[in-house]
């Protein structure tokens, strides 16, 4: 995934031009991702924005993304622009795992809003449910920008009407001071202007959550 989206480059170039700093790179789930920031494990997180809280404080643009109805290639509702909500209300779904934020906090709030069970047939990881999508067993809902780092035949993303985005942001807890950090704060907004592109835009554009802590 580092390479999927040029952010390895970042970080060796951080850690070359600051070989004095400890620097530290994790990929976790997201439960355990904000226990880690509240716990002071890190120094900063990368995540979706629907999964901070009021300890946690934005220190860098959000990036966006969107949720997509991922169906069948044969599917009826394949050509479509976009897809409601009530156009899935009977389809068996199969979404992300329950200690995923996109999960308790994204699908299952929208479904909730409109009205709509979910009708889950079961949850899986994102590979998994491409493939279960690909042989007709079910629809799902997914970022846009897992599609790139998973790739599969036989299917189609389509957005949902109305559109639901998803912010992804760098933070950091706001009840720490952040004086340590600003080597790397400095650092990736340097980076930034000299690209004329926003290298914090370029690290948060993730699938699944980038921890990093020094």
């Amino acid at each position: 995934m580092l390479p999927q989206y040029q952010i390895t480059s970042v970080f060796y170039g951080f850690a070359t031009k600051h070989p004095d700093v400890p620097f530290t790179l994790e990929e976790v789930e997201e439960m355990e991702l904000m226990r880690g920031l509240e716990a002071k494990k890190y120094d900063f997180v990368i995540g979706g924005r629907h999964m901070l809280n009021e300890d946690t404080r934005l220190i860098s643009p959000s990036t966006k993304d969107e949720l997509m109805v991922i169906i069948p290639d044969t599917h009826p509702l394949a050509q479509n622009a976009s897809i409601s909500l009530q156009e899935l209300a009977s389809e068996k779904k199969i979404l992300m795992n329950p200690y995923t934020a996109i999960y308790y906090q994204l699908c299952m709030q929208i479904f909730q809003q409109a009205n709509i069970s979910p009708n889950l047939l079961r949850t899986a990881r994102v590979e998994s449910i491409l493939n279960t999508v690909s042989i007709g067993e079910g629809i799902s809902l997914l970022p846009l920008n897992s599609l790139p780092i998973f790739r599969h035949d036989n299917i189609v993303a389509k957005p949902l009407n109305p559109a639901v985005s998803l912010a992804v942001v760098m933070a950091r807890n706001k009840r720490e001071k952040t004086s340590k950090k600003l080597c790397l704060l400095n650092f990736l907004r340097t980076l930034s202007k000299k690209k004329k592109t926003s290298s914090l835009r370029r690290l948060i554009f993730l699938l699944r959550l980038e921890v990093f802590s020094y």
